[in-house]
Formats: C-alpha cells, structure tokens, sequence
C-alpha cells in the first residue's frame, strides 16, 4: 500500500502544471501504464459518436488516430455508462473489440475522465500477460484518472487562455492601425475587446474552481487518513523486523496488527475514492438532486437524513443551482467525514433580512447536524469551509457556520431571490 501511494504522488507530479494538452495526454497515458503495471495504456477522447486514440504508452504510437465505436471495446461501454469497469480474463469478454494489441489482451481495466458530470473521454489499461489486476490496481486507476482529469481540463483551459491573449493582441494592433477609422469602428472595436477580456476572467476563474478547490480538498482527505495510517503501518514494520530479529518474539501479533491495518487503509481508500468520485445530477431540479444526494448519504454511512422544504419554486439560473448543490454536498460531506453525527437535516426557506448590510428577500438552506462540533477556525485545514464560502461569493450570496463542542454544527447559505430568477447568461 505505501510504494502504491509513493507511485501515485509520483505520477500526479509529473502531469501537475504543464500547460500542452498533448504533453499532459502522453504522459497521463505512460503514467497509468507505470502505475498499473501494464503492457500498455490508451487515452481516448470524445470524438463526435465515436472515441479516437489521442495517447499511447511507451509501446505506442501505433493506436493514435484510431477511432473506436461506441458499445464496442471496453472503452466504450465505459464512455456510455460513465462507470469504471475491470474485466479480467479479457480474451473471453463477448464485447471486445479486436484489433492489434488489443488482440493479444488478456486482462484490461478502464476509467472515466470528467468534466462535472460530463465523461468528455477514457483511460485503458491492458495487460497481455496471465497476471490479474488486483482491486487496489482498479482502484488506483480511478483515483489517478480523476485527478488526470483536472490536469487535462486545467491544460485546455491554459491553452485557451492562451489563444485569447493573442487574439486580444491581434485586435490592440488593429486598432492601433486604424486610429483613423470613424467613431462608429472605433466603438465597435473596443466592445470587442471588453467582450475578450470577460473570457479571459471566465478562463481565469474556471481554473481557480478546478485546481485550487479540488487539491485543498484532496491534500485534506489523503492528510487525514491514508497517509496517517500508512506511518502506523510504518512502525508496526519497524516493531516486526525488531522482533524477528530477537528470534520471533511476539512476531506473529504485530504481523497481526499491519494486516488489520492495511484492511482499514483499504476501506478507508475506497471511501475516499467514493467521496470525491462526482454525484450524478439526474434532474435539474436542486433541490431534488440534494434530497437524492442526502439519500445517498444515509445508504452508505448509516446517518439518519431528512430533507424539508418551505420553497417551491423552480430556480431558473442555472449557476446558481450548481452553486447551490456544491456548496450544500459539501456540508454534508464534511458532517458525514469528520462530524461523527446520527442525525443530518436539510431545511430550506424563505425569509426576510433587514439588517443594514443583507437586506430583502432570500433563500435560505440549512444543513446542520448533530455531532461534536468544534470551535474556531485554525489558519490550516478546514478547506470544505473554505470552499464552500467560495462558491457561495461566486453568485453573490454568503455561507455562515455556527459550531460549539458537543453540539452539532449548523451551516447557512444565503441567497438573493432577486438572483435566483435571473436566467443564466
């Protein structure tokens, strides 16, 4: 399990801030490769109906350009599920699509790559020799392919950030050349270039939502529990080599000890996976979405959730209803992870403020559990909060928490109404 994490934090490193989309691609796919101990990886991307070949690993580049249909090849049964999918004993697999390597495949293994909710494109591993992939290979695949995803996004975005500078170059130069044009052009001309530089901060701050939230939120979750588990791990080795030896001396209990270990190391990876991997929004109803996601909550931790409403109107802005379900799964992310709770409510509202600084209308939700609370918040940790004041700001509305030892924890977000009717641009 460690030299598994030491490779995955290897391999994050190297594709961590390049900003050539084709550099990230090909290393993303010799990364996986590395990591699975594969014969082989492909990255394909979203081509129309169909997947084309982008990427190969060090065998490589015979797949590139290669277009796979959907429904065939394990690439595409996972490009229309969105679901990871392992298939050992490949050769037999009745959908396989023959063809080259793939032919001499023996067992293979694949991963989604995400935008939110959208699977823009697939990462495969194969192998042609008899060795099975493990669940920890599967898993590890998923994690990497995940956080790939917010490499290559953050790579596109680079490259079109790019772009849009030199296009915002090329049109300071026109209208350097044209000083003599009527006022007319000339007005015409500098609405073009206001028109730019608004891309340009929409670019600058997709990549502040993708990178920085997504690493402060991963760094908290690998911090608290895989990593500090892998340095008890660590000394329960230490204390076996010692014992041995000593001539085997309470040998066979501390062995005892790192394999109850590495079973909560690898629950405590799945739950990890299983957390950060997106929830499918299925409706584009928030608050229907939210009670599926509270639902989801209860089934797999066993925390007792109930939704309540006293707001029955449709939100039509659109991004104030991804802000809102980020911003609420997030709390309840946090409770379900660190609050120990029985019990989670939702509760949503309407209500007037009249104070000096927040006054009018404005939906209110309320997440608030049960557990132990806490006190303050320290300089370092506490991302979830973080991110989700963030988020909140973005639409123009506010998050407050209230918390004391012993007492649960209540998070507020606040919203104009006048912003919720307002369709999105």
């Amino acid at each position: 399990m460690g030299e598994y994490s030491k490779r995955l934090v290897d391999s994050l490193r190297d594709i961590t801030s390049e900003p050539n989309r084709d550099v990230v691609l090909k290393k993303i796919a010799v990364r996986s490769s590395e990591l699975t101990d594969s014969t082989d990886t492909y990255v394909l991307i979203r081509d129309d109906a169909e997947l084309m070949c982008v990427a190969q690993g060090e065998m490589g580049p015979y797949y590139v350009g290669t277009r796979f249909p959907a429904g065939k090849h394990i690439a595409g049964e996972i490009f229309e599920t969105g679901e990871p999918k392992l298939v050992n004993q490949y050769d037999e697999w009745p959908r396989r699509y023959i063809a080259n390597l793939e032919g001499r495949a023996r067992n293979a293994m694949g991963a989604p790559l995400t935008l939110g909710k959208e699977v823009f494109g697939v990462i495969v591993a194969v192998r042609c020799q008899e060795a099975l992939y493990s669940e920890l290979d599967f898993d590890m695949l998923q994690t990497f392919a995940m956080l790939a995803s917010i490499e290559l996004n953050n790579a596109m975005s680079l490259e079109k950030l790019s772009k849009a500078n030199e296009e915002l170059a090329a049109l300071n130069y026109d209208k350097t050349q044209r000083l003599s044009a009527t006022e007319e052009e000339l007005r015409i001309k500098n609405q073009k270039l206001m028109d730019k530089n608004d891309e340009l901060k929409e670019i600058l701050l997709h990549l502040d939502d993708i990178s920085d939230s997504n690493k402060m939120l991963l760094a908290e979750y690998m911090h608290d529990d895989t990593l500090q588990m892998l340095y008890g791990t660590t000394l329960l080795s230490k204390a076996a080599i010692a014992a041995h030896r000593n001539g085997g001396e309470n040998l066979g209990g501390i062995l005892e000890k790192i394999y109850d270990q590495m079973l909560i190391m690898e629950e405590s990876l799945r739950q990890t996976i299983s957390t950060m991997r997106p929830f499918v929004l299925n409706s584009d109803n928030v608050f229907l979405n939210i009670k599926k996601y509270l639902e989801s909550t209860q089934k797999k931790s066993g925390i007792h959730t109930s939704f309540s409403s006293n707001y029955c109107k449709r939100i039509k802005n659109k991004d104030c209803s991804t802000a809102i379900f980020q911003v609420v799964s997030e709390a309840i992310i946090n409770a379900y992870r660190h609050s120990r709770c029985e019990n989670l409510d939702v509760h949503v509202d309407q209500i007037e403020i009249t104070d000096d600084k927040y006054q009018g209308k404005h939906l209110l939700i309320i997440v608030k559990d049960d557990g132990i609370g806490f006190e303050g918040l320290s300089k370092k940790g506490h991302y979830g909060i973080r991110i989700m004041k963030m988020r909140a700001e973005s639409i123009g509305g506010r998050v407050t928490i209230e918390s004391k030892i012993g007492a649960g924890t209540s998070v507020s977000l606040y919203i104009p109404l006048e912003l919720l009717t307002k369709n999105s641009e």
